[in-house]
């Protein structure tokens, strides 16, 4: 759903996003979970900076997430994916990644 230009703006204004920067928090060791809550952060902060920025409270989350899995190469990919969509589209997220050593982490 989240990749339809059409519905994105509805599932912002629904609290889509905190929900899931929630779901990220707190369900790191559920890979299938957090590599479609990352797809989604992802295509969000693809479609709008301003929904970036509303999901950069879930940038530390994802850095998280890698450490705790680091042989889970899917979630690191999708956890790439989210943090690099999210990171071009606001300067919070490329502000949050650096403070919780996200680029060592990435690197």
């Amino acid at each position: 759903l989240s990749v339809n230009r059409r519905i994105v703006k509805s599932i912002a204004e629904a609290g889509c996003i905190a929900a899931v920067t929630e779901l990220i928090r707190n369900h790191m060791s559920c890979s299938p979970l957090f590599q479609t809550s990352c797809l989604f952060l992802h295509n969000m902060a693809y479609f709008d900076m301003n929904y970036a920025e509303e999901a950069s409270a879930a940038c530390s989350s994802i850095v998280r997430g890698m450490e705790e899995n680091p042989d889970d190469a899917t979630l690191i990919r999708a956890a790439c994916c989210a943090l690099s969509s999210l990171a071009a589209n606001a300067e919070a997220c490329r502000e949050r990644i650096h403070a919780c050593g996200g680029v060592s982490t990435i690197a």
